[in-house]
């Protein structure tokens, strides 16, 4: 069971702190997505961007924010050898935006 501290601290807005910690924790390396945004650009920049982002997040809190503009993935093939001509030499992935 949970205390109603606990509950009510469920439903508050999301902190500079929480968005800061989820930012650094994701892997450096990944491929930027759609938007051509890595995680290392927010990382470097994340002095000059966490003030949009946090009020990105809350206004997704909020129920203010258009998600359908956000909510996309490309799926590409990637040739796991040269001059692949097989659909079984090549790997799926799929691009999602960071801030998704």
């Amino acid at each position: 069971m949970l205390t109603a501290g606990e509950i009510a601290s469920l439903t508050l807005p999301f902190s500079e702190e929480e968005v800061k910690h989820a930012v650094f924790d994701m892997k450096i390396d990944s491929a930027p997505g759609p938007d051509g945004f890595s995680i290392s650009f927010y990382r470097g920049c994340w002095d000059t961007i966490k003030g949009d982002l946090l009020d990105m997040i809350n206004d997704f809190y909020m129920g203010n924010l258009d998600i359908k503009r956000l909510n996309y993935g490309v799926i590409t093939l990637v040739p796991k050898i040269k001059e692949a001509n097989n659909v079984k030499q090549f790997r799926p992935i799929c691009l999602l935006n960071f801030s998704f």
